[in-house]
């Protein structure tokens, strides 16, 4: 179906939306910071890349979050002339500063986001609707 890359730190729900999108027929490859999305992004030709904003070790946000790579990602694929479909996810809406949070990251190239807790379903419509776009 599609290829992907998705960034996403917590350990529980990582696997949970790889299998998710795996049983949907995507081939997924799983990573869980801005470095290490960007150097897959090199490596591979992904159909979209999903990014969790807010990146966390030992519990505190890093620098190393989605909106990084989103910018890194859109850098590089319009160098490339690449067409990406790009999706912002986040559940960390409520706190003082984090509000606009997915609205940035659209603002620096997302083409959709999602709020944390999310469906499978309903992320799998966002992919759908992110590239059919793309595609025109």
């Amino acid at each position: 179906m599609y290829q992907i890359i998705l960034m996403e730190d917590d350990p529980d729900l990582g696997p949970l939306m790889r299998a998710a999108l795996e049983d949907a027929g995507c081939q997924v490859e799983l990573v869980v910071d801005a470095t290490s999305a960007v150097a897959e992004f090199e490596r591979s030709t992904p159909d979209v890349f999903i990014a969790d904003i807010i990146i966390k070790r030992d519990g505190r946000p890093i620098a190393d979050g989605g909106i990084k790579a989103i910018w890194r990602i859109n850098s590089i694929a319009k160098a490339r002339r690449l067409k990406v479909g790009v999706i912002a996810i986040s559940g960390a809406l409520q706190g003082e500063g984090t509000r606009n949070l997915l609205t940035t990251a659209q603002q620096i190239g997302a083409h959709d986001v999602l709020e944390k807790p999310f469906e499978p379903e309903e992320l799998l419509a966002k992919i759908e609707t992110v590239l059919a776009a793309l595609s025109k």
